[in-house]
């Protein structure tokens, strides 16, 4: 963004500040009212697609977005749409529209980091979005854009439609030159393509239904159901039958559907939308657990949540919400998940039901967990743009760390104990004190989101992974050691050996591989196992390797021969987007979706065998 655009103000009060992104319907900031003194997103509004013949001038641009924005302003309130507070007009005549700022990212952005949401989650994004329809359409408003780039993901929870006022949309050049006026390739309903060569009329509900289908299919499928680059595709290719949608396949079926009478309304379609059942949700406790009386100190008290049920066999941990980080305390008594709900979740595993306290004082979704060394600090990370530290005796939250600029995905201690590196989507690796908490370094300038970080056993170096890169820090002196390590594809996750001899590097393309930790040349063994492997943990002796697979498939690895111990499959319908072992190395945990399954470890003696 240009000074001059940082020094612009709209209307008199809006002062424009950092880019949020683009979409085909205007270009969205960030800025601050400076009545109010509160942050707002403005977003420029574009004028509808002329065409030919029909006369449209800017006057009649102007007045068209007029009348949507009154439309969208019915909405205020809505807790699926993003509220339009204000529209104002600056002095060349373009509208900007003012909004609520919500703190997330957008499906589209979600997506793309985690890969495709578990069946419940986008039942509950489906059941958000048709709430929302059907009160625009309530509100007379229609052309709604729906698509996962204007599906927004609040980091407290909440799923929001969004770009409802924009009063036309920039046409794609392929679309537009088969006569169809907005849209976006792959989602545009297959009569509105024939309507565009004259053969009948679109109705703009229908065809924002179709386009919700796609969304959704791509939302738990991990794809679009139709090729982008064929405009034809919806109107002549077959839907994919789903095969990660479970109980939402006849509604991604029945929205889908080529012959817009066929599809339901917003308010029938609800009705299609699974509800939850004992299998989405924690089983209920037999009896409450009784809270325990206050500890004196700082930070909200501790609430304690139902007693877990174990299984027979490997034995699962429930939570009301995908887990995205899991860390054991040093002693292996507890089990600490953080994810996609405020609370973190602290089981303690010497109970034999699992018995969960949940740590309230977080205020966004979490997305790192880590212990100290010596098991006296808990931190954990995420939305909230800051490294919160806990004392895991009281579960009371004693300190917050500020400095980052967004969301927080990867914590580690040094092996003393003595500094916290924190690193996310401000690729940048920050270093903390943890006696006084203040920070102590910065490494900057990494070229995508760091996704993982990593401390050398001796604590004076630190890799940290982001985009394609693999970066060495020497903490000594803060600056970078050598070249970067450039597997080729994105890195997801990097991990030490306990002895620090080897590394291991995890991607979504190129799998799981392990190198030399000194020469970073990959192992004679390990030539990568290809598939995705975007999580991954050493054993505590360093004899085995666990990895995420495909098909949501964990698979223990021989470090030494690289050939597969044993494999175990979670739920196929959940993403995995962590494990990590026991202190003691017989209990290997995965977060499947809103569960944490705890499987037992095969003795050492079988870590020679071949895979069954």
């Amino acid at each position: 963004m240009t000074d001059a655009a940082q020094r612009h103000v709209l209307g008199g009060r809006y002062r424009l500040g950092g880019r949020l992104g683009a979409g085909p319907g205007g270009n969205a900031w960030r800025a601050h009212d400076e009545w109010l003194r509160v942050d707002v997103a403005v977003k420029r509004v574009l004028p509808p697609p002329a065409r030919d013949g029909d006369g449209t001038d800017a006057a009649e641009a102007r007045a068209r977005a007029a009348r949507r924005a009154g439309a969208a302003a019915r909405l205020r309130g809505h807790p699926h749409v993003v509220t339009l507070l204000d529209v104002v007009v600056d002095g060349g005549g373009t509208a900007w529209a003012v909004t609520h700022l919500v703190e997330g990212r957008s499906l589209a952005d979600h997506l793309d980091a985690h890969g495709p949401l578990s069946a419940p989650r986008a039942a509950d994004v489906a059941r958000a979005l048709l709430t929302a329809l059907a009160a625009a359409y309530a509100a007379d408003l229609g052309d709604l854009g729906v698509k996962a780039a204007n599906v927004l993901l609040a980091a407290d929870g909440g799923i929001l439609l969004t770009d409802l006022c924009a009063s036309g949309r920039a046409p794609d050049p392929v679309l537009a030159r088969l006569g169809v006026p907005g849209g976006t390739p792959g989602h545009v309903a297959p009569e509105r393509l024939t309507a565009a060569n004259g053969d009948g009329a679109a109705d703009g509900a229908a065809a924002d239904l179709f386009a919700l289908g796609v969304t959704l299919y791509q939302a738990v499928e991990g794809r679009l159901p139709f090729d982008p680059a064929d405009p034809y595709a919806t109107a002549s290719g077959e839907l994919p039958p789903p095969v990660r949608a479970g109980r939402l396949a006849p509604l991604l079926t029945a929205l889908l559907a080529r012959d817009p009478a066929r599809r339901p309304a917003a308010r029938e379609a609800l009705a299609l939308v699974p509800a939850q059942t004992p299998y989405d949700t924690p089983p209920p406790a037999p009896e409450p657990v009784p809270a325990a009386a206050p500890t004196p100190g700082p930070g909200p008290a501790v609430r304690y949540a139902a007693a877990t049920t174990r299984l027979p066999g490997p034995f699962t941990l429930n939570a009301t919400s995908e887990i995205h980080d899991l860390a054991f305390s040093p002693d292996g008594t507890f089990l600490v998940g953080v994810g996609d709900e405020k609370p973190v979740r602290m089981w303690d595993l010497t109970s034999g039901q699992g018995i969960c306290t949940e740590l309230i004082g977080q205020a966004k979704w979490g997305r790192a967990v880590a212990f100290s060394p010596d098991g006296t600090i808990l931190a954990t990370g995420g939305y909230e743009r800051a490294v919160r530290l806990w004392d895991p005796a009281t579960g009371r939250s004693t300190a917050t760390l500020d400095g980052h600029t967004d969301w927080v995905r990867s914590l580690v201690f040094s092996p003393d104990g003595r500094t916290l590196a924190s690193a996310g989507d401000d690729k940048a690796v920050r270093l903390w004190d943890t006696v006084t908490g203040a920070a102590t370094a910065t490494l900057p300038g990494h070229p995508g989101w760091v996704q993982s970080i990593a401390f050398g056993p001796d604590g004076r170096t630190l890799l940290a992974a982001g985009g394609k890169q693999v970066r060495v820090w020497d903490l000594a002196t803060a600056a970078r050691t050598g070249a970067p390590l450039r597997p080729g594809r994105k890195v997801r996750a990097v991990a030490f050996s306990p002895d620090g001899t080897l590394l291991a590097v995890g991607g979504r393309k190129f799998g799981l591989t392990v190198l030399d930790a000194v020469s970073y040349a990959p192992l004679p063994a390990w030539s990568g196992t290809g598939g995705r492997s975007d999580a991954l943990a050493f054993s505590p002796d360093g004899t085995l390797i666990a990895s995420r697979g495909p098909s949501r498939t964990i698979t223990l690895w021989d470090v030494r021969t690289a050939k597969a111990v044993t494999s175990m499959t979670g739920d196929p319908m959940s993403p995995i987007h962590a494990m990590a072992f026991s202190p003691d190395g017989t209990v290997l945990a995965v977060a499947n979706g809103s569960r944490v399954r705890m499987w037992r470890v095969p003795p050492a003696q079988y870590t020679d065998a071949a895979p069954a």
